[in-house]
This record gives C-alpha cells, sequence and structure tokens, in this order.
C-alpha cells in the first residue's frame, strides 16, 4: 500500500514538473526536490512499517500469552501426544452440550481419548468388519471405529463386555456419538 501511495505521489510530481511552463532550471529544481520529498516519505513509511510490524508482533504475542492463561485453568492441557483420559458420560456429555466450545473441545482432544465401558452391541457387517456400540447411561451410546479390525475380531467380545478403547473423536449428535480410529487395550 505505502510502495503505491509513493509510486502515485512521484508519478504526480513527474506529471506537474512535465506541465510546467516555467524554464528548465525551475524544472530540474521540482523534480530534485519532488525526489527528495520522495526519498524521505519512503524513509518515513519504512520507519513507519517497522514500528506498526512490532506493535502488530508486540499485540499477537500478549493475545497468545493472554490466550494461554484463560485456556490453563479452564481446560486441563493433554502431554504432547498423551490421549485425554475420561469415561463414556463425561465424554458425550461434553460433545452434546448445546453451548459447548467446539474449538476448545477439538484442541483437549486432539490426541484422541482413553475411556472404559461396557458393550451393548456386538455385530459384524456383511464383510466381517466389527459392528460395536458402548453404553453412556443407558439411552445414549457410542460407536466404535476400529483401526485393526482383526484384533477386535480375535477377541470375540460379546454384550456386557468391559471395553478400554483409545480414539478419535467424530461427533456426537442427540443420543449417538461417534468415535473412530479406535485401539482396544
Amino acid at each position: 500500500m505505502t510502495t503505491r501511495i509513493l509510486l502515485a505521489l512521484a508519478l504526480c510530481g513527474s506529471f506537474s514538473t512535465a506541465c510546467d511552463s516555467k524554464t528548465d532550471d525551475k524544472k530540474a529544481e521540482t523534480k530534485k526536490s519532488d525526489d527528495k520529498k520522495s526519498d524521505d516519505k519512503k524513509s518515513d513509511a519504512k520507519k513507519t512499517d517497522a514500528k506498526s510490524e512490532a506493535k502488530v508482533e508486540a499485540k499477537v504475542e500478549a493475545k497468545a500469552e493472554a490466550k494461554t492463561g484463560e485456556v490453563a485453568p479452564t481446560e486441563p492441557a493433554a502431554a504432547a501426544g498423551t490421549p485425554a483420559a475420561t469415561n463414556p458420560k463425561d465424554l458425550f456429555a461434553e460433545f452434546t452440550k448445546p453451548d459447548a466450545d467446539m474449538m476448545a473441545l477439538i484442541t483437549k482432544y486432539e490426541n484422541g481419548a482413553t475411556f472404559t465401558g461396557k458393550l451393548v452391541n456386538v455385530a459384524a457387517e456383511a464383510n466381517g468388519d466389527p459392528v460395536l456400540f458402548m453404553d453412556v447411561d443407558g439411552k445414549s451410546k457410542i460407536s466404535l471405529g476400529f483401526t485393526d479390525k482383526a484384533a477386535i475380531k480375535a477377541k470375540n467380545l460379546k454384550v456386557g463386555d468391559e471395553l478400554t478403547v483409545t480414539c478419535k473423536i467424530g461427533g456426537a449428535m442427540d443420543n449417538l456419538m461417534q468415535v473412530i480410529d479406535c485401539s482396544a487395550k
């Protein structure tokens, strides 16, 4: 933006000099004067840009520090690469709360969640992939999607079995939550 303004000023200065009907000496003086003003303005613009950038960086850093300070007390930060430990009822409640802060939940569960619950549905799709649902509260359920389907089949799970899983969160709505990329313990 500053470059455009300076270029426009330089062009206007050159145009007004060319249209001036005074002597060639006067034209040369005016051009030198305009060039000096343009250089001064460029120098001032660079100083202003540097000051503005420093102020913006300071504000961004201050906001980041403030944001970090606000999030830390309300949401426990998961250790890098460590899934958050929870239970089906709390996990389901967090994601179905009407005024839930989804960005905070995404951050909290970015490494997944580890929880234990009882299976209320154990079936298989036509291709043999397991279809498992975990109880939340007697009414709501969590659909479990596994990465290693053969390992889950080998467990020979049945309704009522307790299972500990670590999964990524898919989403939740009404009485159903979906978790994906699960691994059983």
